[in-house]
C-alpha cells in the first residue's frame, strides 16, 4: 500500500466520520444524535377541533347559498367575502399544524438543543451543554397526562438565569434516561481525555528531565 492510498484512506474516513450539519444545522463534526422528539400530538387536538368547526361553518354557509339561489350582485360580494375568510381561516390552521412539526428537541453526544421555529414569525434556538445541567424535573400532573403519558420536563442550569423549560413532552421518562446517559458518557469521555493529556505531560516531562 502506498503512501497515496492511505491518503486517500484517511481523507474518504475523515468524510464518512465527519457529522458536520449531518442531521441538524450547527451540528459538529464529532456531535452524534442520541435522540430528538417533538411535543406530544395532544397538542394538535385543539387544532382539528377547529378545522372541524370551520369545515362545519363552510357547510352551513355553502347549504344556505343553495337554498336562497340568489344571483344578485350583493350575494356575489357576500359569496366572495365567505370564500375569502374561509381561506384565510384553512391558512392559519395550515401555519399552526406546520409549526408542531418546527418545534423539536434534540439530544447529542454533547448538549441539549431546543428549536423553536415557525414558517414567517420565529427562528430561536436555545443550547445547554450536558456537563452544565444540574438537574432534571419531571412534572406530569393530571389524570390525561399519565393516561397518554405526557409532562413537562425543567432542565436546571446553574449559569442560565431561566431554566429550559419543555412542555407537552411525550414519553418524559425516556428523555430522562437519554439525557442522563448521554451526560454519564460525555463526563467519562472528559474525564479519559484528561488522563491522556496529564499522561502525555508526565512522559514529556520525564523525557525532558533525561535529556537534560
Amino acid at each position: 500500500m502506498g503512501p497515496g492510498y492511505n491518503r486517500l484512506f484517511l481523507f474518504l474516513y475523515s468524510r464518512i466520520m465527519d457529522n458536520t450539519n449531518k442531521y441538524f444545522k450547527g451540528q459538529q463534526r464529532n456531535e452524534n444524535l442520541v435522540y430528538y422528539a417533538r411535543k406530544h400530538w395532544i397538542v394538535l387536538l385543539p387544532i382539528l377541533l377547529h378545522a372541524i368547526a370551520v369545515l362545519a361553518v363552510l357547510a352551513v354557509l355553502v347549504s344556505l347559498l343553495l337554498l336562497m339561489q340568489s344571483e344578485s350582485i350583493g350575494m356575489r360580494t357576500i359569496m366572495a367575502l365567505m370564500i375569502i375568510g374561509i381561506t384565510s381561516w384553512f391558512h392559519f390552521i395550515f401555519i399552526r399544524f406546520m409549526n408542531y412539526f418546527l418545534e423539536i428537541v434534540l439530544v447529542t453526544n454533547f448538549r441539549v438543543i431546543r428549536l423553536q421555529k415557525t414558517l414567517y414569525l420565529r427562528n430561536n434556538k436555545n443550547v445547554v451543554d450536558l456537563h452544565e445541567i444540574q438537574d432534571i424535573k419531571k412534572i406530569q400532573q393530571g389524570l390525561i397526562a399519565n393516561i397518554l403519558n405526557y409532562g413537562k420536563l425543567v432542565v436546571v442550569v446553574p449559569t442560565m438565569i431561566e431554566p429550559m423549560i419543555l412542555n407537552s413532552m411525550p414519553d418524559p421518562d425516556r428523555f430522562f434516561r437519554k439525557v442522563n446517559n448521554a451526560k454519564r458518557d460525555y463526563i467519562y469521555h472528559r474525564q479519559q481525555q484528561r488522563l491522556e493529556a496529564l499522561k502525555t505531560n508526565k512522559k514529556d516531562t520525564y523525557a525532558v528531565s533525561r535529556a537534560t
